[in-house]
């Protein structure tokens, strides 16, 4: 259910957000699905489990919208590329290792709790860089990706 959820709103929600004044205030009310479908999952898991599903399915559709903010908030297209190289690196390190982890905690503790409450922390985290995102200035502004545009251009 979460990927019958996520792909769909993942090709559709990007238009709306590139379109958007504030884009990045989509990254946080996203991560909030996260934390909410955790939560009842943690809280109520057998209340509402379809509910759950579907909530964090939208809360998975992240992906697509940091992909999209990255692109959107760029004043460059060299800006584009220094500010995305920074943050897939990151990201696909943990997409790659995260859920072995996840998998070799729920071995260890032998129930849901542990690991839910590893991926809540991970989803609270999520959205407070979210938060922060939103209120910072544009990423052209940092000096290390103003650094590798300025190389690139001597480069051009």
């Amino acid at each position: 259910m979460l990927t019958a959820v996520a792909v769909p709103v993942s090709l559709v929600i990007p238009p709306f957000v590139a379109r958007s004044a504030r884009p990045a205030r989509w990254l946080v009310a996203f991560s909030l699905f996260d934390v909410a479908g955790i939560v009842g999952l943690l809280v109520a898991p057998d209340a509402a489990p379809l509910l759950w599903s579907i909530t964090l399915g939208l809360g998975m559709s992240v992906f697509s919208l940091v992909m999209t903010v990255v692109t959107v908030r760029a004043p460059s297209p060299g800006t584009a590329i220094a500010f995305s190289g920074s943050v897939q690196g990151i990201g696909y390190l943990i997409a790659a290792v995260g859920p072995y982890l996840i998998g070799v905690l729920r071995h260890q503790v032998s129930g849901w709790s542990v690991p839910l409450l590893a991926l809540l922390g991970i989803a609270l985290v999520q959205t407070v860089i979210g938060t922060r995102i939103t209120s910072e200035p544009d990423p052209g502004d940092h000096p290390r990706v103003r650094a590798t545009i300025s190389a690139d251009d001597r480069r051009s």
